[in-house]
């Protein structure tokens, strides 16, 4: 019975954490997050999106992680692009930083659970958080650098200055979504 208790109260743990850091991290300027910064920026590892394309196989299973800012009123959804104008593509990388971010934070509660477990049960916790976690992680990063790509696209050559993103790969008529 005591490992059904502890299994009901990691997950509440790490259900409420969610649900607490994503609301509250909503509240953070988005100006307070910066694409080059030490935790966001692109990794040389990372081979431009090849590495999570290649070892993680991210395009495969990325469509069905959960979008949870569809949970909060000033959430901003990046299931979809919903516009090609340049403000709008910096505005959701900025966002994947913002989400990243609240990942990271939700392994606070791996210490947290020390306060009601036995020390030999942080390592499923741990393996909870991670499983939960660490798939997201490699969905935003994957997602910003293409979202980085397309900005560079978009302020190369073409385009005429006309401040339009080229299409990505399935764009439909304008007003419509677009598969990222």
């Amino acid at each position: 019975m005591q490992g059904l208790q502890i299994a009901v109260y990691n997950s509440l743990l790490i259900m409420g954490l969610s649900f607490l850091g994503g609301y509250a991290i909503n509240f953070l300027p988005i100006g307070l997050f910066s694409l080059d910064g030490w935790l966001y920026k692109t990794r040389r590892f990372e081979q431009d999106g090849r590495f999570y394309e290649q070892v993680f196989r991210v395009r495969k299973w990325k469509d069905f992680l959960p979008d949870g800012a569809a949970l909060f009123k000033k959430g901003f959804r990046k299931k979809r692009l919903t516009a090609r104008n340049a403000d709008y593509l910096l505005t959701y990388a900025l966002e994947t930083c913002r989400a990243e971010l609240l990942h990271y934070l939700i392994f606070l509660a791996v210490p947290i659970s020390l306060s009601f477990q036995p020390p030999s049960a942080l390592i499923v916790t741990f393996l909870v958080v991670f499983a939960i976690n660490v798939p997201c992680i490699i969905s935003l990063r994957y997602n910003r650098i293409r979202l980085l790509r397309l900005l560079a696209h978009r302020k190369g050559a073409g385009n005429g200055g006309n401040g339009e993103a080229p299409i990505v790969h399935s764009a439909k008529a304008k007003g419509e979504t677009i598969p990222l």
